[in-house]
């Protein structure tokens, strides 16, 4: 009975494994064609509506996003089944003129966690991540983030502040934007924790040993230039991990990934914020101090030391979720009937997408709305052209 037990248990531990691995990769598919195929026939040509009305613009990207990360949640929490416990007085408010969320780093494969709170307040499509210049450069995942308009920084001081003020300066009539900045610039890993911890040492800050030292300098430089741009508000400080901690994307996709993803979050009103350097250095060391004694509480207990924040979905995201994947479906069927059948349509395909990489690679020398009038040429003269 027993040997019977463990072949059904063996069995059925495979049959799940294979089911992850299936719904995993059905959706790494549906992300790399759906990408493809909106980034060339759908931003590119609709890039040119920015130099007409930027605002129509970037609630259009705003909604594309947004109903692409519903799926993502419901993908992640229902077909993937990890278990979403928040903690704290309050997720966020709707009605938040702007947020900053401020989160630890634990993996290089947050991103796709990160949606779930902001997609409960009707904000997902609002979502911009400050990140560092190199990952626009990544084909599929650059170009609907360039798109997006996330806040790309070069790691070079004085060039970063300059690009803040004017980015920031550049939303200044946009409301209910979020932004996503992970302070400590770099994901864990146990060698970084040894050399943070001899910098702190060396520093006089606490030793810290689950979150690595924060930089505090483009938190600040964000909030003061949100000071003048949307002086409500406010900043949500996110602390969160995983049960068990992924080792790799292909872990998440193949359905091995996390169990359970725990974020605990405490709201500060802008003006509870230090304005000065000095004072923005010593609220983020705190923060990450009392982030790490979270971690490690929830290490030895299973959960934050905090209310728990009961907020799962329901039939009505289900069917959202479900609305949003049928229709990202059906574009995909007709552009993919269309690309098949038309040689004007390969070649915009391919023009679009030469062009939207040589965007990402080289922001400051390429133009999307160049790049859709070279397509437009290239995809209408092409076909008599070719022999």
């Amino acid at each position: 009975q027993l040997h019977l037990h463990c072949t059904l248990t063996r069995k059925h531990s495979s049959a799940m494994g294979a089911l992850g691995m299936a719904r995993g990769v059905t959706m790494g598919i549906f992300f790399l064609i759906t990408t493809s195929l909106v980034s060339a026939f759908v931003f590119v040509p609709l890039y040119m509506l920015k130099n007409v009305n930027r605002g129509a613009h970037r609630r259009f990207v705003a909604f594309v996003m947004g109903a692409f990360w519903t799926v993502s949640v419901y993908w992640l929490e229902k077909l993937n089944g990890v278990k979403f416990k928040f903690y704290g007085k309050e997720l966020g408010r709707s009605a938040d003129t702007s947020s900053v969320i401020v989160c630890n780093h634990p993996t290089e494969f947050d991103m796709p966690f990160f949606w779930h709170i902001p997609y409960r307040l009707g904000l997902v499509g609002n979502v911009k991540f400050v990140t560092k210049a190199a990952v626009r450069r990544v084909p599929f995942l650059g170009w609907g983030i360039n798109m997006a308009e996330y806040l790309f920084l070069q790691r070079n001081w004085v060039a970063d502040q300059l690009h803040i003020k004017a980015f920031f300066s550049s939303f200044a009539r946009e409301d209910n934007m979020v932004w996503v900045l992970f302070p400590e610039g770099t994901d864990m890993e146990a060698y970084k924790v040894v050399e943070h911890q001899k910098y702190q040492k060396e520093n006089g800050i606490p030793i810290m040993s689950r979150v690595l030292t924060p930089k505090h300098r483009g938190l600040h430089a964000i909030i003061s230039a949100l000071r003048v741009t949307h002086p409500l508000t406010v900043l949500y400080d996110y602390t969160m991990t995983y049960v068990p901690i992924p080792k790799s994307a292909a872990t998440i996709v193949s359905g091995k990934g996390p169990k359970e993803c725990h974020i605990h979050v405490r709201r500060f009103a802008l003006d509870e914020l230090p304005s000065d350097d000095t004072g923005m250095k010593k609220w983020c060391i705190d923060a990450y101090v009392e982030k790490d004694r979270q971690l490690q509480y929830i290490a030895e207990n299973g959960q934050f030391n905090d209310n728990c924040i009961n907020a799962p979905l329901g039939f009505r995201d289900f069917l959202k979720a479900l609305g949003y994947f049928l229709g990202f479906i059906f574009v995909d069927v007709v552009l993919g009937i269309l690309l098949y059948s038309s040689v004007t349509a390969k070649l915009w395909f391919l023009g679009a997408l030469s062009g939207l990489q040589l965007w990402v690679v080289k922001p400051e020398k390429v133009r999307p709305d160049a790049v859709a009038v070279g397509v437009m040429a290239i995809a209408w003269l092409g076909p008599y052209l070719l022999p």
